[in-house]
């Protein structure tokens, strides 16, 4: 997404910037997209503007193929995602909140506000202030505009493609290495990684905590003992996120200098 734009940063540099915004979020949640701008604009000299535009547009595209995730897992286990839905969603709870007075409240307050931005908008973006947000929104639509420009399109899409191919089999592989587990299908597997994602995508620290609640409530649905589905999360939290994305994360702090230094 940065070559149409004319960049053409380092395979390293990419992939250490990566890992270290993943070993942030282990302690900050989302704060790894914005340490992985910067870190590519301190190493690259990419504005960081541009950067986190196409950051935006790369998590964009995460939730569509999450939301793809979602869609297969609901045809293909139907009769296990439908009943886990109807029993603890409690829509209709949450939809009664919207006719109270406070979030009434709410949304006039934010209407009122977004009216009156628009009125001023003028006199706002003409002071110093304005001109700085107007700079960075430039930037970061040039960033979200890359996707228009992609050179290699079909190369894209078969990256994207195999990234959420080997998040599903990073779940579904960890099911042989427990005994609990090891009989579970496919499809199953499949939905465990959908409920993991979700707890992922929670603002928790790594997921920590709501990846558990989310994969031990999922297998308990297929007959595992919650306390099994917890160790089973376990196994799968602990070797993905907490050894995989800690050491590399490390790693990647300490190397990305010393590569930079040398490459210079």
């Amino acid at each position: 997404m940065l070559q149409p734009m004319g960049y053409q940063p380092k395979f390293l540099n990419s992939f250490f910037s990566i890992m270290i915004a993943y070993f942030t979020n282990l302690g900050i949640p989302r704060s790894g997209e914005f340490v992985r701008a910067g870190t590519m604009s301190k190493y690259e000299g990419i504005s960081f503007e541009k950067l986190m535009g196409t950051i935006v547009l790369d998590r964009i595209i995460d939730f569509i193929s999450l939301f793809i995730v979602i869609g297969v897992a609901l045809i293909w286990q139907r009769h296990i995602f439908y009943d886990y839905l109807l029993e603890n969603m409690n829509l209709y709870e949450k939809l009664e909140f919207l006719k109270s007075g406070y979030a009434i409240l709410a949304f006039g307050i934010l209407a009122f506000f977004m009216v009156l931005l628009f009125v001023k908008r003028k006199a706002i973006l003409s002071t110093k202030i304005g001109q700085k947000i107007t700079k960075i929104v430039r930037g970061f639509i040039d960033g979200l505009m890359a996707i228009k420009n992609i050179e290699k399109p079909w190369e894209f899409l078969f990256h994207s493609i195999v990234i959420w191919v080997m998040y599903f089999l990073m779940t579904y592989l960890c099911f042989f290495s427990f005994e609990p587990t090891k009989f579970l299908s496919a499809g199953a597997g499949l939905v465990s990684f959908m409920f993991g994602a979700l707890g992922m995508v929670f603002p928790s620290p790594g997921g920590m905590g709501s990846y558990h609640f989310l994969v031990q409530e999922c297998l308990y649905l297929y007959g595992i003992p919650k306390a099994d589905g917890f160790s089973y999360a376990m196994i799968a939290y602990v070797t993905i996120s907490l050894f995989a994305t800690a050491f590399f994360g490390l790693l990647s702090f300490i190397l990305i200098p010393i590569y930079n230094r040398k490459a210079k």
